[in-house]
């Protein structure tokens, strides 16, 4: 590999398909791997005309042929349970290296991932339901909620009218970072003031930040101790925001 760097050609031996090859036609041990090195240096120092005299499309065969041995089909099932679009994702892939080459087909799987992964952090659904009965309001939150989406959910918060009682559901949140938890909680105080009352699915939120990353779990703890430490302060004067309350 060492030599082949300096004569601008790509590696040689170590590689996984090449080292796969080598493993299947009988090698146990790192001589194999030594050895397959020094014959294919050997080849091209001594036969260079013969190697030349390959057809391309036989090379090209026997890579397919060998990474559809390496492919690992129950992989595809366990990205299947994630959703459809990781399967979609990986079959462009493939698609794309077949079709193209390497280089540009995983560059085509890196740009399909990264717009996957940007939409996933700006797609957010809001529904607001009335209950006429109670006179009260639903605002459902699903998909990532992220600084992105403040102005989305501000404006949903502006369309409950003052005195109104409004039950906040966020146990279809896959993430929520902290400039929503501010304005969750900030937006709360003030229509507290006013004679209203927010419910927040804390303990909803708090049982996903449990199973996943520390940080949105100390982001959750300190926003729902501040919540309750605040409004325990103020229930004497204002009435309680029962901001801890779990709602069904």
């Amino acid at each position: 590999n060492g030599l082949c760097g300096v004569f601008a050609a790509l590696p040689m031996t170590g590689v996984i398909v090449r080292s796969s090859a080598n493993v299947q036609a009988g090698g146990k041990t790192r001589l194999s791997a030594i050895l397959h090195g020094v014959w294919l240096l050997a080849l091209v120092l001594l036969f260079p005309e013969v190697l030349n005299a390959i057809p391309t499309s036989s090379l090209a065969a026997l890579l397919v042929i060998i990474g559809y041995k390496l492919m690992n089909f129950k992989m595809i099932k366990q990205l299947q349970e994630r959703g459809n679009e990781e399967v979609l994702i990986f079959a462009l892939t493939i698609a794309s290296i077949v079709g193209f080459d390497l280089l540009t087909g995983i560059m085509i799987g890196v740009a399909a991932t990264i717009f996957q992964l940007l939409y996933r952090l700006t797609h957010l659904e809001l529904e607001i339901r009335r209950c006429e009965e109670k006179d009260e309001y639903n605002l459902e939150l699903a998909g990532a909620c992220t600084f992105l989406r403040i102005p989305a959910l501000a404006s949903a918060l502006d369309q409950i009218p003052e005195n109104a009682t409004l039950h906040v559901h966020l146990n279809h949140l896959a993430y929520i970072d902290h400039a929503c938890l501010e304005l969750l909680t900030s937006w709360g105080d003030q229509h507290e003031k006013t004679g209203g009352k927010v419910y927040l699915e804390w303990d909803a939120l708090h049982h996903y930040a449990q199973s996943n990353k520390p940080r949105i779990r100390r982001d959750v703890d300190s926003f729902r101790s501040a919540s309750s430490a605040e409004h325990e302060g103020q229930s004497s004067n204002s009435g309680d925001f029962p901001t801890q309350q779990s709602v069904a």
